[in-house]
């Protein structure tokens, strides 16, 4: 797969405070999230990239990895603003986000939303992103 978006699944096992770049230290509470983002050159390479331990910090959900483990990455070959559409359908049916959390390009709220339960049992989500 070459180019498309991606919805990275994560599990947090305990409530943390990590410093997020320019974003400043955030406290994430334990549970489930899922980070919305786009790759359009290689698809495959960004996503080992997030489950990978040895990187440089780049992006927010660099920081947040450090001490989050990446479960699954569920891949959609769309174009680049299908992104946004995806953070859109994540912030309606997730229970919260993290403000501002992988969307500085963008006017998105967030590209970072926490559920308490997993994901990946919701109907909802399952629909949408298979």
């Amino acid at each position: 797969m070459g180019k498309g978006v991606y919805a990275l699944i994560i599990k947090l096992d305990k409530e943390k405070t990590i410093p997020v770049g320019k974003l400043g230290s955030i406290t994430f509470k334990p549970g489930f999230y899922v980070y919305a983002g786009s790759a359009m050159n290689s698809l495959e390479k960004r996503i080992q990239r997030h489950f990978s331990k040895t990187k440089a910090l780049h992006w927010h959900i660099d920081y947040f990895l450090l001490h989050a483990k990446p479960l699954e990455a569920r891949t959609l070959e769309k174009p680049k603003h299908w992104e946004c559409r995806l953070a859109r359908f994540l912030e309606k049916i997730s229970d919260s986000f993290i403000p501002k959390f992988g969307s500085s390009d963008c006017k998105c709220k967030s590209h970072l939303f926490f559920f308490q339960k997993d994901p990946r049992k919701s109907k909802n989500f399952l629909e949408k992103i298979q």
